[in-house]
């Protein structure tokens, strides 16, 4: 296994890449499949997603340096593979069904299945911030995750909000 300065790594740091890997999946799965649900149109899409965002943790995981939080740069990374997806997706694709969930007779699952396809609206640059919002992030993380100043994640939470009342109002 090499770095991307093709230095070789110790079988012993790759154990520990694998090991920390292994962790962080068990730990930030469900962040992942929140990512993967909201950029993923059809359920082979959300796969190849999360197959995708896996690959792109695993290759760098040489390059985490512990800066910020493991939260954090798994987000920055996983939000990262679902914008250029999104960015490569053909025209023709936005037309996707997008209710391919099985149903359930599980009243919070279709609250959950109605409130993705609302957040799927959105642009993906408002899905990053709705989905680091909803899972309870600070203003801080947020700033670190999407690159801008701590202000700029107020206003643009404060436009997001402003879409989402219309989206949903147009629902109604």
């Amino acid at each position: 296994m090499h770095t991307k300065s093709d230095k070789p790594v110790s079988s012993r740091q790759a154990l520990n890449d694998g090991d920390r890997f292994e962790r962080w999946l068990a730990q930030h799965g469900a962040l992942i499949e929140r990512i993967c649900r909201l950029y993923g149109r059809t359920i082979e899409e959300r796969d190849d997603l999360r197959q995708d965002i896996h690959l792109a943790i695993w290759r760098s995981l040489a390059t985490y340096r512990g800066d910020a939080s493991e939260v954090t740069w798994i987000y920055r990374v996983a939000l990262n593979v679902a914008l250029s997806a999104e960015r490569k997706r053909s025209p023709e694709a936005d037309d996707t069904d997008v209710d391919e969930l099985p149903a359930t007779a599980r009243d919070d699952d279709s609250r959950r299945q109605w409130l993705y396809a609302r957040l799927r609206e959105l642009t993906p640059a408002d899905r990053s911030l709705a989905v680091l919002v909803l899972d309870g992030n600070s203003y801080a993380d947020i700033s670190e995750v999407l690159g801008i100043s701590v202000s700029n994640v107020g206003v643009r939470i404060n436009r997001l909000k402003g879409k989402l009342k219309k989206v949903l109002g147009e629902q109604a």
